[in-house]
């Protein structure tokens, strides 16, 4: 299994409809909504690092008000 955090970047008065979009992805397991330079956190589990870039590409950047994300993967 494959582990990452994605730090996501929406404008926070856009956040409440990300996270909305968001909780409807199967693969993320936590979404979290922060301040500082990043609106929200997710995590997301995937069998594969190919699925989870096809789940990052597919399902996350295409929700609509999603500016930017940055993917740190968890190694262990």
């Amino acid at each position: 299994m494959v582990s990452a955090f994605i730090l996501i970047n929406c404008g926070f008065s856009l956040v409440p409809g990300v996270m909305k979009e968001l909780v409807k992805v199967p693969a993320i397991s936590n979404v979290y909504q922060t301040s500082g330079i990043y609106d929200l956190v997710v995590r997301i589990n995937s069998a594969t690092e190919k699925e989870l870039r096809k789940t990052l590409t597919t399902d996350i950047c295409t929700i609509e008000n999603v500016k930017s994300t940055v993917t740190m993967i968890v190694a262990g």
